[in-house]
């Protein structure tokens, strides 16, 4: 039929790209060799990965074709291997890391490997580049490799009564810690970036801690002590049950030290020292939970590290009042209470001031 057509046709070889019909050629070998060069260059490039074209490509079928499809072998070589974008490059600053390089472009520590071989072990200096796009070739290649890295598992919190704490008060009585798993994964990365990933395995290194806090259902007292329990210009014992753990730098305590600790169980009550107006209760830098009362004759008392607060500033209380609980808030190296005198800003030795001492 096609003989005794107007139809004028050659024996050739077809190209395909993706489907699309792109013309035909009287000789497929210098084309092929090119793709297999092109393919080759990643090989190169990253040895250990699968390449492969993202792009589908044919150009075995041969048959005929119309000769007006017939293109020049030569261009059609120019257009493979031809850009669409040219590559992208980052310069080190001074303070750059890894890490950081990776933030500033939104790019992952495996992708800038790809891009740049050896990344995750050079040393970086300011004004190197670091490739950070790669060129958008005519032909789009799958580069798919095989990567191990950790993965976490967050852990659950699980709240419980505790009758030991007063109501308000909570502990971590178990700390909570994630769960580690090890994970290898096929990818693939077109033009650098990820289009497909397949966990192949995954093996538990760790698994999570759930972190247990304890609630107090305790009942809050009211006061334990009475007004009449200290003398004038004197102070109760501020805690629940305790003793003395350490003294002002006065009587050989640490260099600073100018109050006293004094050590009790987690969630012990704290009293007033004496009656007076709550003039701070909140955290204060090292002293954790702090609360400050001011007694009215110049005097103020501070009790710092608390667990919880149970007064707010501007309220009045009565000497003995439960104002806190004992807890290890701020800077501290256990639970205990840092109880401290003062009249106007001086710091006093509360050895002096209190009515009863427990040591």
């Amino acid at each position: 039929m096609l003989e005794y057509s107007d139809l004028s046709v050659e024996y050739a070889y077809g190209f395909y790209l993706n489907g699309v019909f792109m013309g035909a050629m009287f000789d497929n070998t210098e084309v092929k060799a090119t793709l297999d060069g092109i393919l080759e260059k990643y090989k190169t490039t990253y040895p250990n990965a699968e390449i492969s074209f993202a792009d589908r490509i044919e150009c075995d079928t041969a048959g005929l074709y119309l000769s007006g499809s017939i293109i020049d072998t030569d261009w059609l070589i120019s257009q493979l291997t031809s850009t669409k974008a040219g590559a992208g490059y980052y310069i080190v600053e001074e303070g750059d890391t890894h890490e950081s390089i990776g933030a500033k472009l939104a790019l992952t520590q495996a992708q800038l490997e790809l891009m740049n071989p050896g990344f995750k072990n050079s040393e970086l200096h300011p004004g190197n580049s670091i490739k950070s796009r790669e060129e958008v070739p005519f032909l789009s290649v799958n580069v798919t490799v095989m990567e191990n890295y950790d993965t976490y598992v967050d852990y659950d919190t699980e709240y419980y009564n505790d009758s030991s704490l007063y109501t308000g008060v909570s502990r971590v009585t178990t700390e909570g810690k994630d769960g580690v798993n090890n994970v290898t994964a096929r990818v693939t990365y077109v033009n650098s970036f990820e289009t497909k990933r397949v966990i192949t395995a995954s093996r538990i290194i760790s698994r999570p801690v759930t972190e247990m806090i304890a609630q107090g259902t305790k009942p809050t007292p009211e006061s334990i002590y009475s007004p009449e329990d200290a003398g004038y210009g004197k102070y109760i014992w501020p805690a629940e049950g305790g003793h003395i753990s350490e003294l002002t730098h006065w009587d050989g305590g640490y260099a600073g030290h100018v109050g006293i600790d004094i050590v009790s169980y987690y969630g012990a009550a704290i009293f007033a020292g004496a009656s007076g107006t709550v003039t701070r209760a909140e955290w204060i830098g090292d002293f954790g939970n702090c609360i400050i009362i001011d007694h009215g004759n110049g005097y103020q008392t501070l009790y710092a590290h608390c667990s919880a607060l149970y007064v707010v500033p501007g309220q009045k209380v009565t000497q003995g009042e439960f104002i806190a609980a004992m807890g290890a808030t701020g800077y501290v190296t256990g639970t205990h209470l840092h109880f401290e005198v003062k009249y106007g800003l001086k710091n006093l030795n509360p050895i002096d001031y209190l009515e009863t001492i427990y040591w």
